[in-house]
C-alpha cells in the first residue's frame, strides 16, 4: 500500500513500568531505537492488561503512600505519557469510572515530578 502521508509515521510499542527493563519485552530498548530514529511513539499496554491497576499489595502501598488520591492505573499511564516523543497512550477501559479516572489525571498532564519518578522506581523495584 502506498504511504501518502509520510508525516504520519510512528512506532507502536508495548511499554509499561513493569516491562521497562524486561529482557523478553525490551520496552526500553525498543523505545530508545524509535527515538534514535526520530519516530513518534504510540504506546499500548500501559497498564499491562490491567495488572498494574491492581498491583501486589507492597506496590500499592508505595503508590498510595505517595499519592493516596491517585489510582494505581494512573501511575502506569503517567509513566508512559511522561516519555519524550509519545504522541498517544492507548489505555483500555472497561467502564465509565475508569474513563473518568483517566481523564482526571491526563486532562492537564505536564509530566512527572522527580518525586513521582522516584516513587515509580521504588514500585518497579518492589515488583521484581
Amino acid at each position: 500500500m502506498l504511504n501518502t502521508h509520510p508525516e504520519m509515521e510512528f512506532v507502536q510499542l508495548q511499554i509499561n513500568y513493569a516491562d521497562w527493563e524486561n529482557p523478553a519485552i525490551q520496552s526500553r530498548g525498543c523505545y530508545e531505537v524509535a527515538r534514535k530514529h526520530g519516530k513518534p511513539v504510540v504506546i499500548m499496554e500501559p497498564v499491562k492488561g490491567g495488572m498494574l491497576a491492581t498491583p501486589p499489595k507492597s506496590v500499592e502501598e508505595i503508590l498510595k503512600g505517595a499519592e493516596p488520591e491517585s489510582s494505581a492505573a494512573s501511575w502506569a499511564v503517567r509513566f508512559t505519557a511522561n516519555l519524550e516523543g509519545v504522541i498517544t497512550v492507548l489505555s483500555g477501559m472497561s467502564n465509565v469510572e475508569q474513563m473518568q479516572d483517566n481523564l482526571s489525571y491526563m486532562k492537564d498532564f505536564n509530566g512527572l515530578t522527580e518525586k513521582e519518578q522516584e516513587t515509580l522506581n521504588k514500585a518497579h523495584q518492589d515488583q521484581r
